[in-house]
């Protein structure tokens, strides 16, 4: 499930942050995996955020995956230092943390990832005791052989059928200085224009 934290919408009150995540969650489950989740009411969620939140996941989210057969939920949180700007703003109780940080540790169908370009570290210390049990990742470029991978064969298994001319890949590799997102933004790019050319 991905969360887009640069949203504004997503994070201009704990009841609209909590509806973000469980929209992405009932939105991704169907889109994805054809699951029909149920959906979080805005009213009740208004009213009391945290519990309603909470009673959606444990109740209703959580029993009808695990009904729906062998699923894990995986919540990417993109650009999530947006998080900690919006408590400094006071757009979100730093409770928000709280109840992550809770989720980590005792709901165990869940695992949740963190994306952005700060660490725990440059967020301050308050960050790392919320986040005390998640690792960190430090994603940086690829070498030139696996970005080289990356273009000609992104998904082995699915029998990718572009063949991009040596050149081409050159042209990638000098251009994105092999970073992981930009290869892919580029690729991406490239994809889309060979679907729309036919």
């Amino acid at each position: 499930v991905f969360v887009d934290l640069q949203r504004p919408g997503a994070r201009t009150s704990v009841a609209d942050f909590f509806y973000a995540v469980a929209r992405a969650i009932v939105n991704d489950a169907h889109s994805h995996s054809r699951l029909a989740l149920p959906s979080l009411e805005r009213e009740p969620l208004s009213r009391s955020p945290f519990p309603t939140f909470a009673d959606w996941l444990d109740e209703r989210a959580l029993p009808a995956l695990e009904r729906a057969g062998d699923f894990n939920l995986l919540i990417c949180f993109d650009e999530f230092e947006w998080i900690g700007r919006s408590v400094d703003a006071g757009h979100l109780d730093e409770r928000v943390l709280d109840e992550l940080r809770h989720t980590i540790q005792h709901r165990e169908p869940v695992s949740m990832l963190f994306a952005g370009v700060q660490t725990l570290e440059d967020l301050g210390p308050r960050w790392s005791s919320y986040f005390i049990n998640v690792r960190p990742l430090h994603i940086s470029h690829l070498y030139p052989d696996e970005a080289q991978d990356l273009i000609r064969y992104p998904d082995p298994a699915a029998g990718f059928k572009l063949k991009y001319a040596d050149e081409a890949v050159a042209d990638i590799l000098a251009s994105t200085h092999c970073h992981p997102y930009l290869v892919q933004l580029v690729c991406s790019a490239v994809v889309n224009l060979a679907n729309e050319r036919r």
